[in-house]
């Protein structure tokens, strides 16, 4: 299978719980898709962290338990980006690294 078959070339992903365990790894494969990521997480200092690492990637804090702070992020990254094309619903609770 050609890796050509999955680009995101021109679209934009917002990423809840981007920062957390499979978020830092999902975030790095959208961008080399071609995808402009953003990187949404209630922890925001982790988000901007991961954010600076991939290429063109924006970060955006965001409490997916409070429908305030996600209508806000959504607005800031919609905003950034022009528009979204996908969401990728990874956000959960905290779990220890394997």
């Amino acid at each position: 299978m050609s890796g050509d078959r999955f680009r995101l070339d021109g679209k934009a992903v917002l990423v809840a719980g981007g920062a957390g365990i499979l978020g830092r790894a999902l975030c790095p494969a959208l961008a080399g898709a071609g995808a402009r990521v953003v990187v949404a997480d209630l922890d925001a200092e982790a988000a901007a962290a991961l954010a600076e690492t991939v290429p063109g990637a924006l970060w955006v804090a965001c409490d997916v338990a409070d429908p305030t702070s996600v209508t806000k992020a959504v607005g800031q990254a919609w905003e950034a980006t022009g528009g979204l094309d996908a969401l990728f619903n990874n956000a959960a609770t905290k779990t220890a690294d394997p």
